[in-house]
């Protein structure tokens, strides 16, 4: 029988999915509207604080160093030459919901896990439907979207960039594979054939829809990701056996729609050649990596300040490298503390799966999916601005809620009284 969710935890699945709507609809809100909705989330978590007064405040090793480093980056944002006042409400809301999130709202943790698996399917139909029904996707879905987005939609779409609901190919990608990784881990868990049939088709169904995307990025660091949470879900003889299983299976799928499908080849074209207007493998960032090094090298204590990098480098455009730009811009004493928040999160999750194996159910489905939005969030961090791009990092800091959540001891876990 299937746990109810207590009345905090519907309130707070209600501020969580209000985020959603930002996130997940980015393409069809304006800059505009984003922020007034922000600050209603905002506010919707006070009053969540004030309208549940008997709460305890739990303050955990994650948040003790997420919550540092979120200052850190807000005292860096005023060093911004262009305000960024979408990103200063964006991490402020972040530490808030970090603050108030308990290890007792698991069910709402779960409800979300569910969402993006939804999601997933959703955006995978709406990527196919321009090849469907081309007509309808370009005289009535893409006007919804945003004014300046409406021209590189339809542009890029003839060039085989399929972007769905959002008016960049990335951004589908990236949502598709958040889909990717909850259908994945509803295949790996769920012990009834039928399921586990409709399941593996989703998941070959939104795989397919990343390479329609034509960002080899997603598609990649999607498989990067199955593979090590099939890995840390395996039993120690079964690790490599499962691992090269999976990767047979991928593999010949993928030549049995190469050779069956004659459009698929142009597609695999696109996806591999990496189309682009710089004519290059790297799509020009090579040339953003070389100059952000440079930046680097002239400031390499406190860097040029948050964000700046795409102000006074004359293309208005970010590093697409997450690592590097917390250099450029943060210097090495701003980007350290970052650095050890990715690593000693992951490491956390790593550690604690074999003991919340044992629990099992919610906690161990949710910790593995933890582990695989870590992974993409850090492998894609490598090509994208994953950090900087609020509807990658929302799903990364939600992934962090899951793994502070799922597990708390008496090492790990040190309790103030509330209110």
């Amino acid at each position: 029988m299937k746990q109810r969710l207590s009345k905090r935890e519907k309130y707070l699945t209600v501020v969580l999915l209000a985020i959603f709507v930002i996130v997940y609809f980015f393409s069809f809100i304006e800059y505009t509207y984003r922020i007034p909705i922000l600050v209603g989330t905002i506010v919707m978590c006070v009053f969540f604080l004030l309208l549940f007064r008997e709460w305890r405040l739990q303050i955990t090793t994650c948040r003790i160093i997420w919550g540092i480093t979120i200052c850190i980056i807000l005292l860096e944002m005023r060093r911004c030459i262009v305000p960024d006042l979408h990103g200063m409400l964006y991490f402020s809301l972040v530490l808030l919901i970090l603050l108030i999130f308990k290890k007792e709202y698991i069910g709402t943790l779960n409800c979300i896990l569910n969402i993006v698996y939804i999601m997933g399917l959703f955006f995978a139909i709406f990527t196919i439907v321009p090849i469907i029904l081309p007509n309808i996707y370009v005289n009535l879905i893409v006007p919804l979207m945003r004014t300046n987005g409406n021209f590189d939609v339809i542009f890029y779409l003839g060039k085989g960039f399929y972007s769905g609901l959002t008016n960049q190919a990335s951004i589908n990608a990236v949502y598709l594979s958040f889909g990717v990784g909850a259908c994945f881990l509803l295949l790996l868990l769920n012990n009834d054939k039928k399921k586990r049939i409709i399941y593996l088709i989703i998941l070959i169904f939104e795989l397919f829809c990343i390479l329609l995307t034509s960002k080899r990025g997603p598609f990649l660091y999607s498989l990067l990701s199955m593979l090590i949470v099939l890995y840390f879900n395996s039993e120690r003889g079964k690790k490599i056996r499962n691992l090269l299983f999976l990767v047979l299976v991928l593999t010949s799928l993928f030549f049995i729609i190469y050779y069956s499908v004659p459009s698929f080849n142009m597609y695999m074209t696109t996806f591999l050649e990496g189309k682009s207007q710089l004519g290059d493998f790297s799509n020009g960032r090579f040339a953003l990596y070389d100059a952000a090094w440079n930046f680097f090298k002239d400031n390499k204590a406190y860097g040029i300040g948050w964000t700046n990098f795409r102000y006074i480098y004359f293309r208005y455009i970010d590093v697409h490298n997450v690592y590097l730009q917390l250099l450029c811009e943060n210097g090495i004493l701003g980007a350290i503390p970052v650095y050890i928040s990715f690593v000693f999160c992951y490491i956390f999750t790593i550690c604690k799966i074999k003991d919340i194996k044992k629990m099992g159910g919610v906690p161990y489905k949710l910790i593995l999916f933890s582990l695989y939005m870590q992974t993409f969030f850090l492998f894609h961090s490598l090509t994208s601005n994953a950090l900087y791009d609020y509807y990658i990092s929302y799903f990364y800091f939600l992934a962090i809620l899951i793994v502070d959540n799922v597990w708390a001891d008496r090492w790990n876990k040190l309790v103030i009284g509330g209110l």
